[in-house]
């Protein structure tokens, strides 16, 4: 029984492996090009990378209900997830935010390939911090400490 098991986990391990280098061959054969990470620079605050962001987009209203024109977008929070680190310099906007010391400001997004390029930026302007939840997980998860930081901004703009 114990051979069966560990025989089992290798070849799942070798399985998963295999997929995980097929399905990169296979983007690459295709010219599809997989984001590595997302790099976060916002004016006077240290850069940072985040692993996951939602909510970069707008939404028009007024013309999408049938309305005549003028119709107006509105532009949607963006979340940004990481690893909890010490970047004082952020954390200190979020505190002046917190205070009601709201204070705008520029940066961008980067969606940046394995080796560096970046494929497209979004350029934020005047961003400002609606919210920051951090999780500590459980002892018995061993977990890494995340948080979540949401953004409002003003507009964006797509830079290739």
């Amino acid at each position: 029984m114990f051979i069966f098991r560990f025989t089992l986990i290798v070849a799942v391990a070798l399985t998963t492996s295999t997929l995980v280098a097929a399905r990169d061959a296979f983007a690459q054969e295709a010219g599809v090009v997989q984001i590595a990470r997302y790099r976060v620079s916002i004016k006077g605050i240290d850069p940072f990378v985040v692993d996951s962001i939602s909510g970069i987009g707008y939404d028009v209203e007024g013309a999408a209900k049938g309305q005549p024109l003028p119709f107006r977008s509105k532009i949607r929070e963006i979340k940004m997830t990481r690893q909890f680190n010490e970047n004082t310099s952020l954390h200190r906007w979020l505190q002046l935010t917190k205070s009601g010391q709201i204070d705008p400001k520029d940066g961008e997004i980067s969606l940046e390939t394995k080796g560096g390029k970046s494929l497209v930026r979004f350029k934020l302007r005047a961003a400002w911090c609606t919210s920051w939840v951090i999780r500590v997980p459980d002892l018995s998860e061993r977990g890494l400490v995340r948080e979540t930081i949401t953004l409002k901004v003003q507009d964006f703009a797509l830079d290739y």
